[in-house]
């Protein structure tokens, strides 16, 4: 299940959850980084799978990061992980907040967990890792300057199109991500009775929420969904590359079109091609 379309979401109806005036403002999100244990093969198969430029930086006591763009547009990187660990590959998606170590404390408060504390970037700002009580990671960075959202703008090819969070329990998620975000949650029936949770930031669908429930085949987690303008051949082009699929090409009324896969060194990543163009402030 994907996001019905944002814009015909009534977001005066009454949400499962009202942000009020104390809680914070955060905003939208703005990186993504790769953890792979073979970050050669990870840049090698989305370069060719979707023209991202990448280019490798030396930064410090850290050793190496890959820096990803989109065109004109960055976004994110790839961050090698040590495969004596046993970590399987993933993506983080980061989300603009004010406060990094409010936003540690309060999702601590919450029943989450911090994961990685409050961190230093020199020339970039400050950031942490959180986990919801259910697992799935986040990852809150406060910028000297928070980016601005293009509003009615279509995202170019190869951008974050939308954010999805997989849960065994969207109730309690809910609460946990209003209590630390300050978003609202509101339910969205599909035409088959199936729900589907949106996560609204000052009234605007900012990421949405479906249930995963216990014992399926991946634990919970965010995903990204790239903007693609043909998702079967992105997703027959990745299978190709050596990615297996995730769930099948679909169509969602209202939405686009979308599909997900497995990279080749495990991360699971999803893409989506809009019908009327904007997929909230993602």
């Amino acid at each position: 299940m994907t996001a019905p379309d944002p814009a015909r979401v009534q977001t005066d109806e009454p949400a499962l959850f009202d942000a009020s005036a104390d809680l914070p403002a955060s905003g939208p999100f703005v990186w993504h980084d790769l953890m792979s244990a073979e970050p050669a093969r990870s840049v090698a198969f989305y370069e060719a799978l979707f023209g991202w430029t990448t280019e490798a930086r030396h930064v410090g006591s850290a050793g190496s990061y890959t820096y990803i763009q989109a065109g004109a547009h960055p976004f994110g990187g790839v961050v090698p992980l040590d495969p004596r660990f046993g970590v399987p590959a993933h993506w983080v998606s980061y989300v603009c907040v004010d406060d990094v170590d409010g936003t540690c404390a309060r999702a601590a408060a919450a029943g989450g967990k911090t994961c990685i504390p409050p961190t230093d970037i020199p020339n970039v700002g400050r950031f942490a890792m959180i986990e919801d009580p259910f697992g799935a990671v986040l990852a809150p960075i406060s910028l000297p300057e928070r980016p601005g959202v293009a509003a009615d703008v279509p995202p170019p090819p190869g951008t974050a199109w939308w954010h999805e969070l997989a849960s065994p329990d969207p109730i309690r998620a809910a609460a946990f991500y209003r209590a630390v975000f300050g978003w609202r949650v509101q339910e969205a029936a599909f035409l088959d009775g199936s729900v589907y949770w949106l996560f609204l930031r000052r009234g605007t669908p900012t990421a949405g929420m479906l249930h995963a429930p216990p014992g399926a085949s991946s634990r919970p987690h965010w995903r990204v969904y790239v903007a693609v303008d043909d998702v079967d051949a992105t997703v027959a082009r990745a299978i190709a590359l050596g990615a297996s699929p995730s769930f099948p090409c679909r169509e969602v009324p209202g939405v686009g079109r979308v599909g997900g896969f497995v990279d080749p060194t495990g991360a699971v990543l999803a893409v989506g091609q809009s019908r009327d163009g904007v997929m909230g402030d993602a």
